[in-house]
């Protein structure tokens, strides 16, 4: 099975250009063929259909800004680096609640 890549999808370098302009044809093992595409694939596939953007992978095309990088520095250092719990942060959840109530008294 021959399977394009896609530039749209693919990682950007540190300069933000894809690292692979052309799409390129990748051969699959038949063994693998059994599988289908992955969660990710099938949600890139449907933002582009639909026009969304595509927040499930993480592939800006841009550089964050520098007080947000320092904050997830200070994060990691903090020992901060972790999936939430299903509820939340406790302290997030509150402040996002103070900001929604102020935004939309």
């Amino acid at each position: 099975m021959m399977v394009s890549s896609s530039a749209s999808t693919a990682p950007p370098t540190h300069d933000g250009s894809a690292r692979n302009a052309t799409p390129q044809p990748v051969q699959v093992a038949r063994r693998l063929e059994k599988f289908k595409t992955t969660i990710f694939t099938q949600m890139s596939t449907l933002a582009i259909k639909h026009g969304a953007i595509n927040l499930g992978q993480g592939f800006p095309n841009f550089d964050g800004p520098e007080f947000v990088k320092e904050a997830a520095i200070r994060a990691i250092r903090d020992g901060n680096n972790q999936y939430a719990r299903g509820c939340g942060i406790p302290d997030l959840n509150s402040a996002v609640a103070e900001r929604f109530k102020k935004d939309t008294a």
